[in-house]
């Protein structure tokens, strides 16, 4: 499962499933979607740090949630679509401001309140705690060796896992071609 704190929860190809012409429009008017999923993830992470905070005793971790930040909040579906929504928000509030075209307001105010309504559904239904996180892995680095065989392509993608089985999100993936 994806950690708040591992990188890439959200990209371009999440928003795609909500807003198809995303990359029109982007390209069209100047707006870097980077740049709007991580304002988003700063202001969303601030929430729920201070959700958590103000949780008290019913954060199980809450005697060092200062200290752990929100390296172990699970990435849910619901907290997912929130970081979506939230960054579309931003984005067509751009858009808005560039153009002042009423379609883009329409948007704006549109991922707006769907934002706003999955944010409650987040609170409502609690947020993912983990005891022991599994950060996602990073790249993982692949070389050839001196030998003989057929020329193909290998792709690798990498995952921890615990003494219980849990897995952690998986890693980018790396190719060679032999």
């Amino acid at each position: 499962m994806a950690l708040f704190t591992d990188a890439d929860i959200v990209t371009l190809n999440d928003l795609l499933t909500f807003e198809s012409s995303l990359v029109q429009i982007a390209s069209s008017h100047g707006i870097d979607v980077d740049t709007k999923i991580n304002l988003s993830l700063s202001a969303i992470s601030d929430r729920l740090m201070l959700w958590l905070i103000s949780a008290g005793a019913s954060d199980p971790q809450w005697l060092n949630r200062r200290l752990l930040g929100l390296s172990t909040v699970v990435v849910t579906p619901t907290l997912t679509r929130w970081l979506c929504l939230d960054s579309l928000s931003r984005f067509f509030a751009e858009a808005y401001n560039v153009q002042l075209n009423t379609r883009f307001h329409g948007k704006w105010t549109e991922y707006q309140q769907a934002a706003s309504d999955a944010c409650e559904m987040v609170f409502m239904s609690g947020i993912g705690i983990v005891y022991n996180p599994l950060p996602k892995p990073a790249m993982p680095l692949i070389t050839s060796g001196v030998g003989s065989g057929t020329a193909q392509a290998m792709f690798v993608q990498t995952a921890w896992a615990d003494a219980h089985g849990d897995e952690s999100a998986l890693s980018p993936v790396n190719g060679i071609i032999l």
